[in-house]
């Protein structure tokens, strides 16, 4: 199922915008359920009615720890895909290596199981460098925007996002040569694991940049 991304990273996160649009709408009751994908049992949940908003946890969390203060307010406009990876929360490990390219073929497999694509994509941590494969294979060469969030006490090295920043297309004198397809920000006084527990900076960020 093709797919177009506009990405958010989240000290080493993303987030992929798809470029169809459906007109948002109000929220509907969660469901929840496993999807039979390349062997899992994948556990999942629906939050909301809109375009769909996949998003993807950090290693050793769930949905619950990773995105619980977020879901509510997001669900207000989009449909909310959360997954749980193999081995982490409801879904069970199998007896398979657990790599960031298996882990995005279950993403893709999950969308198709459940008809959503195609979908913006929100990673954090280890679900942003899941989402960034994805978008590497399914998006090559595709200059997508691109926002970048990290914590300046993170572990991701500054110079490191802001050369990821570059090479996303960041960097350009707005004033002169308009908007930047990539965009950064920098969460003061916060390290690695505290970004997601800022919510309220989160939800003045991400609304604006996915409906731009």
């Amino acid at each position: 199922m093709p797919r177009r991304f506009r990405f958010l990273a989240l000290a080493c996160a993303l987030l992929g915008l798809a470029a169809a649009a459906r007109p948002a709408q109000g929220p509907a009751s969660p469901k929840s359920g496993y999807a039979p994908v390349n062997g899992l049992k994948m556990y999942y949940e629906v939050h909301g009615q809109g375009r769909p908003l996949v998003l993807l946890h950090g290693s050793f969390l769930n949905i619950d720890m990773a995105f619980g203060q977020l879901i509510p307010e997001l669900a207000k406009s989009r449909q909310v895909i959360a997954l749980e990876f193999q081995a982490h929360g409801r879904t069970a490990d199998i007896d398979r290596p657990i790599t960031v390219r298996g882990l995005a073929d279950d993403v893709a497999a999950l969308l198709q199981y459940l008809n959503a694509g195609p979908a913006d994509v929100f990673g954090y941590s280890l679900g942003g460098v899941v989402a960034l494969d994805d978008f590497t294979r399914e998006a090559r060469g595709v200059r997508a925007p691109t926002l970048l969030i990290v914590g300046d006490s993170d572990g991701i090295l500054p110079e490191h996002v802001a050369e990821m920043f570059r090479l996303r297309g960041g960097g350009a004198n707005g004033d002169l040569g308009g908007r930047s397809p990539a965009q950064l920000a920098v969460f003061p006084a916060t390290s690695h694991v505290a970004v997601m527990m800022h919510t309220d900076w989160l939800l003045a960020i991400l609304p604006p940049f996915l409906n731009d």
